[in-house]
């Protein structure tokens, strides 16, 4: 598992720009060259190293759950 951190500028509507926070989690698929992003973003810049801490917290209860034709877990 990797991650991105960082702030993104981006332009909302007429001119008008915005900053984020912005964490990108790379995880990687189970028996699969393929990988899942999950990305978190927050409009809070002052308080980026708690927002980072959650976002982390909360991208670390993901997990695959396999289920066989019939619908049940495998």
């Amino acid at each position: 598992m990797g991650r991105l951190t960082g702030v993104e500028e981006a332009d909302a509507a007429n001119g008008v720009s915005y900053r984020m926070l912005v964490m990108h989690t790379v995880v990687p698929v189970p028996g699969s060259r393929r990988v899942l992003v999950i990305t978190g973003y927050s409009p809070n810049l002052p308080l980026a190293d708690p927002l980072y801490d959650l976002f982390s917290a909360v991208t670390a209860t993901f997990s695959f759950e396999y289920a066989d034709a019939d619908g049940n877990d495998g």
